[in-house]
């Protein structure tokens, strides 16, 4: 449950995105809340981020990570643990559309548990955290897994690898306009 909660806490706060100048609303997507509510897109203002209105119910979607580009919301959809599909809810309409839908065995994405996405603006690609579960014993709680990075493409739902993570193991991500990618190690460290 602990780690559940950092993990929407995380999604909620790389998720921000600030509109106008001195305006401070931000957007996230809400995947756990102690009240039962459900999941939603939601605001709220920086300097009273206690109140938080729901925008668009994501009612019967369980979403594993989240990103925002070019006016919309992507969400990485997963009914059990690896992911489904990927679905665009356009901000300023709120309506759905569902970017890829997922085969097994075809898709390496249906093999993914994402566990954080952002993206990219000068690549035009998310990027995300995920373990790959092609050849680990998911039923040995005990089973090693690391996290690797991919690329999501917007257009498609297609997922490439980029590498793993021997040296540091990254739990969150951010981009920059950039293209410098930032993330939040289990140790609580920011790396570049």
């Amino acid at each position: 449950m602990k780690f559940r909660f950092i993990l929407s806490f995380a999604l909620l706060l790389l998720s921000l995105t600030c509109l106008g100048e001195g305006s401070e609303r931000a957007y996230g997507v809400r995947v756990f809340d102690q009240t039962g509510a459900p999941n939603a897109i939601v605001s709220f203002y920086t300097d009273n981020p206690s109140y938080i209105v729901e925008e668009y119910p994501l009612e019967g979607l369980t979403v594993r990570a989240a990103a925002y580009a070019n006016g919309a919301y992507y969400l990485m959809i997963a009914p059990s643990y690896t992911c489904d599909s990927l679905v665009r809810v356009d901000m300023a309409t709120g309506q759905r559309q569902t970017v890829a839908v997922y085969r097994l065995k075809k898709d390496l994405a249906v093999r993914l548990i994402v566990t954080d996405m952002t993206y990219d603006s000068s690549t035009a690609q998310f990027y995300a955290l995920a373990v790959d579960v092609e050849g680990v014993d998911t039923q040995n709680p005990d089973a090693e897994v690391n996290l690797n990075l991919y690329t999501i493409d917007p257009a498609t739902g297609e997922a490439k690898l980029v590498g793993g993570q021997a040296a540091v193991n990254l739990v969150t991500i951010a981009a920059d306009a950039n293209g410098y990618l930032y993330g939040v190690d289990t140790n609580g460290t920011l790396c570049r």
